[in-house]
């Protein structure tokens, strides 16, 4: 699966309280602090199946320049290929593409955190 360049902490979604085997949300709080404590975790992922990774690079258009080689990381200029694919994003109006080095993930993680690119 291709990774998004944000990594974040699953937050686990458990009952607050058990009584017996009837998970309850009624020990100690009511259901609208449950509700909006759920409600605060929800995040978008955007994220593609590795079984899907060759439809989407084939309607990006770049299909091609990764199995013919000329697919380059954006920071350190290596070849992409499958195995070593972090993330892909918008610039420019170009599709730039990041490898799986950890110097390329930083570079990646500051330009989105500096406002520079967003996802």
């Amino acid at each position: 699966m291709l990774e998004w360049p944000i990594r974040r902490a699953w937050r686990a979604r458990v009952a607050l309280a058990t009584v017996g085997s009837n998970p309850t949300l009624s020990a100690g709080r009511n259901k609208k602090q449950a509700s909006t404590r759920n409600e605060v975790n929800k995040e978008v992922i955007k994220a593609v199946h590795d079984q899907d990774v060759e439809k989407l690079f084939e309607r990006l258009g770049i299909l091609r320049k990764l199995k013919e080689g000329k697919l380059k990381c954006k920071f350190c200029k290596a070849t992409i290929t499958s195995e070593n694919l972090h993330s892909l994003f918008p610039q420019s109006g170009a599709i730039k593409v990041v490898c799986d080095k950890i110097e390329c993930v930083k570079e990646l993680s500051n330009l989105l955190r500096e406002g520079k690119i967003s996802l």
